[in-house]
């Protein structure tokens, strides 16, 4: 939702008062990019058409001096062809949405960096809303809490020790690392249960925006602002010499920019912290590791490099697939159809007679069993009128006088100078193999 304000806020609507973006953007931005699911991205956003918002205009001191409530989305559009997601706002929201108070640049940049863990954004969300109205404490009931973060349905609305192991402590702590505030959670109990939890909550005081490239970079797709360009500032330098500084000596970090260029150092550095991270934070030594990776201008660490080897392995795998399946469905689908105009050409030849005789024998090997059950009862409640009948009656002919259609589809893949069984056999080779 925050992103699509954001993006009413950055481009213009077209001549149907409809704002547009790409969904590949939308990815990038909530962490989903590793993901090739785009029906799941759809369905997110077409669920947002039928939500309700309650909008609070506030004064100063935060009371509420007007409520809005309406439709969030009243029109939701796709073009599957070219990958892009149209929506258009509820009228009564479009003034509200473009006033420059709403949504700053550094809240979009946080739905990026705290893509994950999945739950950390939503949650951040409520407790910046929180200290933003001067509370330094926040308690919210059990059930309120799961319903704001989408799992009042889930497994873990009956599992405190798991959602709070698996899902609220990670995103706690990604706030703290990565977020402008900090927090800490207690559970709270009425009558020895968890009934509601209590989040202590602060707002970083020596707090600066990351140097984030990529979401950086999504932006600059989406905006056509040049933002990530800006990272080549003297401030930027700054920011990142004393980022690294505490873990490795100012010299090596001048070297890095001065060697590699801002940049790749920064990128140098995340790929340092990825890496710290996947160990769950604890490595060994991690100065040299971090020293490392700043003189070698990001070389990839061996991890990195599986994981790139088996995503691209994985995509040419998904690649090759579909392009097996398109030849294969269309040798097939042209083969059927040869056999349907064969079909009707050998009828066409037919005396009644000898068309009457078919008929007769059709109907007895109904009635043998050879073909299922429905078609006889159907063929003795109707004749030949039952459903199914003819398709039946199609089948017995082409048994009778075409080849097994096996044949056929080696004969239209001959034609098309490939090999129909080489083609089947690659296909199930592939789709045996285990996912990358």
């Amino acid at each position: 939702m925050t992103l699509l304000i954001y993006n009413a806020q950055t481009t213009r609507k077209d001549e149907n008062d409809m704002y547009w973006i790409d969904a590949k953007t939308i990815k990038e931005m909530i962490g989903w990019e590793a993901s090739y699911n785009y029906e799941a991205l759809y369905d997110a956003c077409r669920r947002l058409k039928g939500d309700t918002v309650q909008w609070n205009l506030l004064t100063e001191d935060r009371t509420i001096r007007e409520e809005i409530l309406c439709s969030f989305i009243i029109t939701f559009r796709l073009q599957r062809n070219k990958g892009r997601i149209g929506y258009e706002f509820h009228p009564k929201l479009a003034p509200v949405i473009h006033s420059p108070s709403v949504f700053a640049r550094i809240k979009l940049l946080m739905i990026f960096v705290l893509a994950h863990p999945r739950h950390a954004y939503p949650l951040y969300e409520l407790l910046a809303d929180a200290i933003s109205r001067g509370l330094s404490s926040y308690t919210i009931s059990k059930e309120q809490l799961f319903l704001y973060m989408g799992l009042q349905d889930s497994a873990y609305a009956n599992d405190w020790r798991n959602f709070s192991g698996k899902l609220l402590k990670p995103a706690c702590e990604a706030i703290n690392t990565h977020a402008d505030i900090s927090v800490k959670f207690t559970p709270l109990r009425e009558q020895r249960k968890i009934a509601s939890i209590r989040f202590a909550i602060s707002r970083k005081t020596s707090w600066q925006p990351p140097l984030l490239l990529e979401p950086a970079r999504a932006m600059e797709r989406m905006t056509g602002s040049h933002i990530a360009g800006s990272l080549e500032s003297a401030e930027a330098e700054r920011d990142f010499i004393a980022s690294v500084t505490p873990i490795v000596s100012e010299a090596v970090a001048r070297k890095a920019v001065a060697e590699h260029g801002l940049t790749r150092a920064i990128e140098a550095r995340e790929a340092a912290f990825a890496y710290r991270d996947r160990k769950g934070g604890e490595v060994k030594d991690f100065g040299s590791i971090l020293a490392k990776s700043l003189y070698q201008g990001w070389r990839r660490a061996p991890e990195d490099r599986r994981a790139e080897k088996q995503a691209r392995a994985g995509k040419e795998r998904r690649e090759r697939m579909a392009s097996l399946r398109k030849a294969i469905e269309a040798i097939e689908a042209r083969a059927r159809s040869e056999r349907k105009d064969q079909l009707a050409e050998i009828e066409r030849a037919m005396s009644e007679l000898e068309l009457s005789a078919l008929k007769v024998e059709f109907v007895s090997q109904l009635e043998a069993g050879a073909f299922p059950s429905v078609y006889l009862e159907g063929y003795r409640r109707n004749g030949w009128d039952a459903p199914g009948i003819k398709i039946a009656f199609t089948q017995f002919l082409a048994g009778r006088f075409l080849p097994p259609e096996e044949e056929s589809f080696r004969v239209a893949a001959v034609a098309d100078g490939r090999d129909y069984a080489s083609l089947r056999i690659e296909f199930a080779s592939l789709e045996a193999r285990p996912k990358a």
